[in-house]
């Protein structure tokens, strides 16, 4: 590649937060439980319009629903790490106190002084310049942090319908594993 010359180096692993592994869940969350007490038909239809998007592409086993749940953590770490390095408007791999207060003085930004400031916030060292590998982390502890507050999909929740503990849910169990819900009201 003529005078196209990259100096990103590889973000160390070693220098970035674990991950805490997401797992399957043992049982539906309060505020899934509250809907279904609400509104048991619609949070039903939920659940099975999930089942069928996620059959639609293969079984619903136990190892895929743990690959769809993985893939939507990193998905939205990857998320978090690319609203970072929007700012980085050069494309250097560096994101400087001039190219945030830029953003900041542009429509759309100067009215999300929050976000800016969880960018910021990535610049441990505070030399005024945030690299790829303080954004990395920092997308980790965001992700993190708002993962704690969050409610995971319905996807999450599917092999809680394994009603045989065969490993796989059929429509027929996610049917039945509703109906207790649903029935309830």
């Amino acid at each position: 590649m003529t005078g196209c010359q990259s100096d990103i180096s590889p973000v160390s692993e070693t220098a970035l937060p674990p991950i805490e592994t997401p797992s399957l869940p043992s049982a539906l969350p309060d505020v899934y439980i509250a809907d279904f007490k609400q509104n048991p038909h619609i949070m039903a239809s939920r659940f099975l319009s999930a089942y069928d998007d996620f059959s639609s592409s293969g079984p619903v086993t136990q190892q895929r629903v743990e690959d769809f749940i993985r893939l939507r953590a990193a998905f939205d770490r990857a998320q978090l790490f690319g609203q970072i390095l929007t700012l980085d408007m050069d494309g250097d791999a560096h994101i400087t106190a001039e190219e945030v207060n830029l953003a900041l003085s542009l429509p759309g930004w100067s009215t999300k002084p929050a976000a800016i400031e969880r960018i910021i916030d990535s610049d441990e060292n505070e030399d005024g310049i945030i690299t790829l590998e303080e954004a990395s982390r920092h997308s980790r502890v965001l992700y993190a942090q708002a993962h704690a507050r969050s409610t995971p999909p319905v996807g999450n929740y599917l092999m809680l319908a394994d009603l045989n503990e065969d490993g796989i849910v059929t429509r027929q169990e996610m049917t039945i594993y509703l109906n207790r819900f649903v029935t309830r009201s």
